[in-house]
């Protein structure tokens, strides 16, 4: 993520991201089931200033 914002022009680059899982436990703590996993990221950058 963060080439890319270099490419595109960006300076002083900030990336960041958070996962959140949602399971389902049987409740004996041996089958627990994934059910949906949420990835955000977001890249925060300035633009270059022109020479």
């Amino acid at each position: 993520m963060k080439d890319l914002a270099e490419k595109a022009g960006a300076e002083d680059i900030t990336v960041s991201y958070d996962v959140n899982e949602k399971k389902y436990s049987t409740g004996d703590n041996v089958n627990n089931i994934l059910l949906e996993t949420i990835v955000t990221v977001t890249a925060v950058g300035k633009p270059k200033q022109f020479s």
